[in-house]
């Protein structure tokens, strides 16, 4: 969730800056006498942005119970800038002018604008600080990490859960050994990571870059993730989904691809989400057991 995302940053906020703004077009601020206080809120950027739908329903649920706990809207942000849609009449200058004034740097500060006077503003940033501790306390603590060799005990156990849980339990025949020189020995093959929650380890996935050769390029592949069943629906799938596409973009991958079993309504719906297309026109083929050997020993025939 990006609302989750972004809180589990903290809040860490200023105290109250006083700004002026001559020759504003802002009527709320006109009505302050050109003055607004502001407090800047570190790593909090996009937390009420309007081009996200739900960074949109939170922003407007926040604003309904700043209103009802306080008797008026009482603030407005930095990320509802005119691009958004909602520029309250503030020019690009201005706000230009508000983070420089409260030396916020753009790419990862949120500033919060209350167009009143000092006791009313203070009084609104406390109801709103409130109102977030409230709502932070209310996600877990959630973190990935790469996997270490100490981990692969449970990245086996994580296998054989998912094989479990999709039925396919005979067809694992992977061990602590095998993964161990897939995942850590040169030259590597894979890579795993861990999903965390509040310290306990509840998923992983596996992964590997390989090449197209029509774009040039390699992409990042993920050949399985799971989280346990009683963790789902809180987080954990779409941190480990955002981890491996960072990672991915980091490592200038073209694309991210992965296999879904048909029958896997909830996997799929999952991955919809997220704007991944489905590939109806590809067909998967596999070699494997004895019509792999069977090809393999052609080669042997035709060198011979």
């Amino acid at each position: 969730m990006v609302v989750q995302q972004i809180l589990s940053n903290g809040l860490r906020s200023s105290d109250l800056i006083l700004i002026d703004l001559p020759g504003t077009r802002s009527r709320i601020i006109r009505q302050n006498k050109n003055r607004i206080w502001c407090s800047k809120y570190e790593r909090l950027k996009g937390l009420f942005r309007k081009d996200v739908d739900e960074t949109l329903k939170f922003g407007r649920k926040i604003c309904d119970s700043v209103a009802e706990n306080m008797g008026n809207k009482g603030f407005f942000t930095t990320d509802e800038r005119p691009e958004y849609g909602i520029s309250y009449g503030i020019s690009e200058d201005e706000y230009s002018h508000i983070f420089q004034k409260t030396g916020a740097d753009e790419k990862q500060y949120l500033v919060v604008i209350f167009a009143y006077d000092r006791e009313e503003s203070e009084e609104t940033k406390k109801t709103l600080d409130k109102l977030l501790e409230g709502i932070r306390a209310e996600y877990p603590n959630i973190s990935v990490r790469s996997a270490s060799e100490d981990d692969i005990p449970l990245i086996l156990s994580f296998i054989r859960q998912l094989a479990d849980y999709e039925c396919l339990s005979h067809e694992v025949v992977a061990t602590k050994e095998s993964l161990h020189e897939a995942l850590f020995c040169s030259p590597r093959v894979a890579e795993a990571v861990i999903g965390y929650y509040d310290g306990e380890p509840v998923a992983y996935a596996v992964f590997f870059e390989r090449f197209h050769s029509f774009l040039g390029c390699s992409g990042l592949y993920l050949d399985n993730i799971y989280v346990r069943p009683e963790y789902r629906n809180q987080g954990m799938g779409n941190a480990i989904m955002n981890y491996l596409a960072g990672l991915a973009k980091k490592r200038d991958c073209s694309r991210m691809e992965w296999w879904v079993l048909s029958q896997n309504e909830p996997a799929i719906k999952f991955y919809s989400k997220f704007n991944a297309v489905p590939m109806n026109e590809w067909t998967v083929y596999r070699l494997s057991d004895n019509a792999l050997s069977n090809v393999a020993s052609r080669q042997c025939q035709i060198m011979k």
